[in-house]
């Protein structure tokens, strides 16, 4: 039943007309070239998280970000992000927590608004927890974005937490 369920949440975000950017369950960001990294931080009401991302190759993304919630506990994701068709990128990585290593997947859409606007969706899931965002890239400049998202994260109960952060790319 769970590999059905899975397959099915990854198709409808697949077929879903919808941007994705890099900073919800993954950072996300939306225009890293070749050999391009990315450096963030993003401030929310219950969690804080901080991250780097490498593009690798023209379709592969490397990246670690740790997450801490308040008054509970801390998350370090290790993960790739590979580029799919239509602003699609689909995840794959390792979620360290608790003393506990497991592995995940997910997926991101990103739909460009206008052109300094991008919107997203993320999600992802791994045995024992899930996780999804939504929000919103600004660009400030060609180097710098304003990222707006909200987070839900499921694991040992519930947590929601709205953000604001800041992207730095280096080219």
């Amino acid at each position: 039943m769970k590999p059905l369920i899975l397959t099915g949440f990854l198709l409808y975000f697949i077929g879903f007309n919808i941007n994705n950017g890099f900073a919800a369950p993954v950072p996300v960001t939306d225009d890293l070239n070749e050999l391009n990294s990315a450096y963030g931080f993003m401030i929310g009401n219950h969690s804080n998280t901080y991250y780097i991302a490498n593009k690798t190759t023209d379709t592969l993304t490397l990246g670690l970000q740790s997450t801490s919630w308040k008054n509970k506990h801390t998350v370090t994701d290790l993960f790739g992000e590979l580029d799919g068709t239509d602003e699609s990128k689909f995840l794959v990585g390792v979620r360290n927590f608790d003393s506990r290593t497991r592995a995940f997947i997910g997926m991101t859409k990103l739909m460009p608004a206008t052109l300094e606007w991008n919107t997203y969706m993320s999600a992802l899931i791994g045995k024992g927890f899930h996780e999804l965002e939504v929000g919103a890239i600004y660009s400030v400049t060609e180097n710098t974005d304003l990222n707006f998202s909200y987070d839900y994260y499921r694991y040992q109960g519930s947590r929601t937490s709205f953000n604001i952060g800041l992207t730095y790319k280096a080219w």
